[in-house]
């Protein structure tokens, strides 16, 4: 018998006013449910999951030193989220730092930091050799987008499918390996600008340096990581995990015209998958 109330979860996606990708999985149970999941969408700040988990990887090589502390420059200071934007010209942070700042506030002129320390085509190779065909980071956010053959504009894209993969080799302690899975599943943990966690009785992690305690009976984790462009976009990829040892992935990209609109059925979807493994 299945858990993933597959026919709730179509009847909610039918009201999206637009195009969408959605995908869930029980990872542990070999369940798995997919609408247009491999439409691709303009990734907006869900690029930033695969930018941390090659960053983790160079932090594990050697390439770069997590706490090699730096600057902003004044080119990657960029609308959008963020907190750095609005700070001195003056303070320095190391490449960790800038990397939580990415993940916990999605801060765009973090992630232009990091992007200039990784390189746009690595990855771009990174993202190829995980198999997730349907991403690619075109440029630094919010920065001039490079003209393609045919003339128009380069763009970030991705698509559920990949989010959904990204996830769930986080689960399986998999993504570059289990101490990078690890800390990507605490950082994400503490991030502050979710969607699909806002219905469920999250119990928020707050030290992404530490491991995730043991989760109180009524209360869930949430990982996760989500992008927005306003009235545009809006995405979530995340983990959920339960006091009952249960887990589940879910991530969804809609274009959409209605931001307020579109967030009711990210709340929906979720609260519809956790009820169904409580």
């Amino acid at each position: 018998m299945k858990t993933i109330p597959e026919e709730r979860m179509k009847e909610i996606c039918s009201e999206i006013d637009g195009s969408y990708g959605l995908y869930v999985s029980l990872p542990d149970e070999g369940e798995v449910f997919q609408l247009n999941s491999h439409t691709r969408l303009n990734a907006a700040s869900t690029i930033k999951i695969p930018i941390m988990a090659l960053l983790l990887k160079d932090f594990e090589k050697g390439r770069l030193d997590p706490e090699q502390r730096g600057k902003l420059n004044e080119e990657n200071r960029v609308r959008g989220s963020g907190v750095l934007k609005v700070l001195s010209h003056s303070f320095e942070l190391s490449l960790y730092d800038y990397a939580i700042l990415m993940m916990v506030v999605s801060d765009n002129s973090a992630t232009n930091h990091i992007i200039d320390a990784l390189g746009i085509d690595r990855v771009n190779r990174f993202c190829k050799e995980n198999g997730w065909n349907d991403t690619h980071l075109s440029s630094k956010l919010f920065c001039e987008k490079p003209l393609l053959p045919d003339g128009t504009k380069d763009f970030d894209y991705s698509s559920a499918a990949d989010l959904g993969n990204m996830m769930e080799t986080i689960l399986r302690e998999e993504m570059v390996s289990k101490e990078a899975s690890r800390t990507m599943l605490q950082i994400m943990a503490t991030q502050q600008v979710g969607k699909f966690d806002l219905s469920l009785p999250v119990k928020k992690h707050t030290d992404p340096s530490l491991p995730l305690p043991p989760i109180p009976e009524g209360y869930v984790y949430v990982a996760n990581k989500g992008g927005t462009i306003l009235n545009k976009l809006l995405h979530d990829a995340a983990i959920i995990l339960l006091p009952n040892g249960r887990r589940a992935v879910i991530t969804l990209m809609t274009a959409t015209p209605d931001n307020k609109k579109t967030l009711e059925i990210f709340k929906r979807l979720s609260r519809t998958l956790y009820e169904s493994l409580i």
